[in-house]
């Protein structure tokens, strides 16, 4: 296998089609469609999926485009690596809530006046476990139910990932104004599902899991009979402080949401425990900033008492 079939795969898998990929890497089609069908051939995998449309890759494709981009993008890195300061990078992978808007900008202090690179990426448990797989991020934030621990750990040991706990929780109500609850010291879980819309990020296996808790007799998933779903925190703030619905998560992020005018209730009648840590890849050594994001995240999420 050679660098360039590898560039040309990804060209090819970005744009779709085997003759704009030609145009742009300014090689003929024949000879573009070649290099694929050798790449195929040594590596015994079916790659793409060719059809009047254009492309599709193929699972294998899929997972060899991922590999391939995070190889390229560190030969890049490499090779401007003479003669010039290269900036120091950290990449990190986190659940939307589970980075506050206090620890970026602590960690934009720290970094304000060196020469750095951070990356910072928003995904479902497993799209963030496939991120520090795959060399996309350092560091991995995630949380993690009892219902999901099980299958969360057998997984991290099949990538070779390890976790480090940082803190344990419960499930707490955030609620805006125009939610009945309020003003109340606390809410029913069963109220909550039965007369208000819960606000949530998209499923995935994880999250799918965790909605056959049962509650009452009842699936977690039976109970919840009105929910939107977001992949965007910013729609989700907007709703609670601007509607009755309601949306369940930890008290780590509390202090960032009374600001917009949204309170963190306890959950009377349902407890679901959650323990809160970092990931990464196992025998490998965190960076320098990698380190120090560490230090930051154990110094913002571990909770305090009021």
């Amino acid at each position: 296998m050679q660098l360039q079939q590898l560039y040309y795969f990804r060209e090819v898998a970005e744009q779709g089609s085997i003759n704009k990929a030609a145009g742009t890497l300014m090689v003929t089609q024949p000879n573009l469609s070649r290099s694929i069908q050798k790449l195929e051939e040594e590596l015994g995998l079916k790659l793409l999926v060719r059809s009047n449309k254009g492309i599709q890759l193929t699972e294998e494709g899929r997972q060899l485009y991922q590999h391939a981009c995070g190889a390229l993008e560190r030969l890049e890195i490499i090779k401007r690596m003479s003669g010039e300061e290269v900036p120091r990078m950290l990449s990190v992978s986190a659940f939307p809530t589970l980075v506050s808007t206090q620890l970026l900008r602590e960690l934009y202090e720290w970094y304000r006046d060196k020469s750095i690179q951070f990356t910072f990426r928003e995904g479902r448990l497993s799209e963030i476990i496939e991120d520090v797989y795959q060399l996309r991020s350092e560091i991995g934030v995630i949380h993690i139910n009892p219902i999901q621990q099980s299958r969360v750990r057998s997984l991290l040991e099949s990538q070779q990932l390890e976790f480090h706990l940082v803190d344990t929780d419960v499930w707490h109500a955030y609620l805006g104004p125009g939610n009945p609850f309020y003003e109340q010291e606390s809410v029913s879980m069963a109220e909550l599902l039965m007369k208000y819309t819960v606000l949530r990020y998209p499923d995935d296996y994880f999250s799918i899991l965790t909605s056959h808790t049962m509650i009452n007799g009842k699936s977690l998933r039976e109970q919840a009979k009105r929910a939107m779903l977001f992949d965007n925190e910013g729609a989700i703030i907007n709703l609670l402080r601007t509607t009755d619905a309601v949306m369940f998560g930890m008290r780590w992020n509390r202090e960032f949401y009374r600001e917009l005018g949204i309170a963190c209730k306890p959950i009377l009648d349902y407890r679901m425990e959650v323990i809160m840590g970092w990931i990464k890849r196992k025998k490998e050594l965190l960076s320098l900033e990698g380190e120090q994001f560490v230090t930051m995240l154990r110094r913002n999420y571990t909770y305090q008492e009021e």
